[in-house]
């Protein structure tokens, strides 16, 4: 046993640690009432430290203080006159002396009146104390009875609250209640926060992976094209599109064949949606010939394929701005907007596709009428100096690219992450399945369940 004490001006304190066999530590702590000097606070914490002893039946005891007086007076043959140390019968019914401590301090929130117990709030008002069957039934009529509002966990624990109840897990008790209510649940609002990390798909090399994605119908008139077939590589955000009569099974092969496996080579898969036009034999016996792999969105969150999503916006934002009052002429300029996108500079690989593909800059309408400091330069070059020259750059844009692509989506990870609520679920646990089909009429939408 190890004990010591201090006083000063508005108190004194003892402290006393007992050391177990086992290495383990008891620690207590007490506040005398009256002051005195640090000679009798010495000799209080022996007292209290035997004291605490005898309570927790110690029959073998050292005894260590640097203190060579109190020492030397222990080791005399003398009676100790302990005064009594009385403790409430609660208190006594308790082992760990933790618990003790605990318990007495917790009790000064409580007042016991007329055979009801009461807790003081911070306001200094007293809450009934409610047993467990009560408080099912104060949170069964605050929620959902006849005044109940259906509120959220935490406006139910204050309304109860307010009424001047209390009970020590009022807080989950309320939570839990409001998750296990039906109608709170099927009319509750969507979490929009994820549930899940993001999961950036990095590409290292141009033509590896493409999205592809229908849009349409653009304008419903008989014979005229009225849908685009568009692809984009995950990589230099290269984009081919096609204005397509019907958008049938035979024509997406025909697109994928011509614009993009005899021009860019075999990709490693492509990923699309679940329409018709994606998911058929015929597409599947295409995609088995080349040896390709395809992946297909989820339905229920077709952001999934976002690239595919971005550049069917883009190209149809452009179009917009650029067909003629009656709109009929949109697919005559989609060769237009198509050129202008891949000769815009973008963010996420700080670099034009163009550049990304084909290693330089394209030639722009501008720089010859009005010769840009390139186009004057090259002039002065041999005629090999300018491929040389292609090569290395294209080298160099290849390898930013993707250090670029790599940075800009570990930064919006980081920034996705913030907000995500995990979830995991564990067996037995009750959830609420919604089995729906991803396009619905709503009728009389205000009262039906979300």
């Amino acid at each position: 046993m190890y004990f010591d004490g201090v006083a000063y001006q508005r108190g004194t304190r003892v402290w006393t640690i007992f050391l177990t066999p086992q290495q383990d530590l008891l620690p207590f702590s007490f506040s005398l009432s009256h002051n005195c000097s640090n000679n009798v606070v010495e000799y209080q914490s022996l007292i209290l430290g035997l004291e605490a002893a005898t309570e927790l039946n110690i029959h073998q005891l050292e005894i260590f203080k640097d203190s060579q007086l109190v020492i030397n007076q222990l080791m005399r043959p003398r009676r100790l006159e302990i005064a009594p140390y009385r403790l409430s019968t609660i208190w006594k019914t308790l082992e760990d002396l933790q618990k003790r401590v605990d318990i007495r301090r917790r009790a000064l929130q409580f007042l016991y009146y007329n055979d009801t117990l009461f807790r003081r709030s911070f306001g200094e008002i007293l809450l009934r104390c409610l047993s467990n069957a009560k408080a099912a039934q104060a949170m069964s009529e605050a929620h959902s009875g006849v005044w109940g509002a259906h509120q959220s966990g935490a406006k139910l624990h204050f309304q109860i609250k307010r009424m001047g109840y209390y009970w020590p897990t009022m807080v989950k008790d309320c939570m839990d209640y409001e998750r296990s209510c039906k109608p709170c649940q099927f009319h509750a609002n969507f979490i929009h926060q994820p549930p899940e990390p993001l999961h950036p798909t990095t590409m290292s090399w141009s033509f590896d992976s493409w999205g592809m994605d229908m849009v349409g119908p653009m304008l419903e008139l008989a014979e005229e094209n009225i849908y685009i077939l568009a692809a984009t590589d995950y990589f230099s955000k290269w984009a081919e599109s096609v204005a397509l009569l019907s958008g049938r099974k035979e024509e997406v092969a025909d697109f994928i064949e011509s614009n993009i496996i005899y021009l860019y080579g075999v990709p490693r898969c492509i990923i699309t949606n679940n329409g018709k036009s994606f998911d058929n034999k015929f597409i599947a016996d295409l995609f088995a010939k080349f040896k390709l792999r395809k992946y297909h969105s989820s339905m229920y969150y077709l952001q999934a394929n976002s690239l595919a999503e971005a550049f069917n916006k883009t190209l149809c934002n452009t179009l917009k701005k650029v067909v003629n009052k009656s709109k009929k002429n949109w697919h005559e300029k989609m060769e237009e907007a198509l050129w202008a996108y891949r000769t815009t500079h973008r963010m996420l690989t700080q670099a034009t596709p163009c550049a990304l593909v084909y290693g330089v800059e394209v030639v722009l309408p501008l720089e010859v009428q009005i010769l840009s400091l390139r186009m004057v330069v090259n002039e002065g070059f041999p005629q090999e100096e300018p491929c040389n020259l292609g090569c290395k750059s294209w080298t160099h844009l290849t390898s930013s690219g993707f250090k670029h692509d790599k940075d800009y989506w570990s930064r919006i990870s980081k920034s996705y992450n913030k907000k995500v609520r995990q979830c995991s679920y564990q067996v037995g646990v009750m959830v609420l399945a919604v089995k729906r089909p991803i396009y619905t009429l709503r009728k009389n939408a205000k009262m039906v369940p979300k």
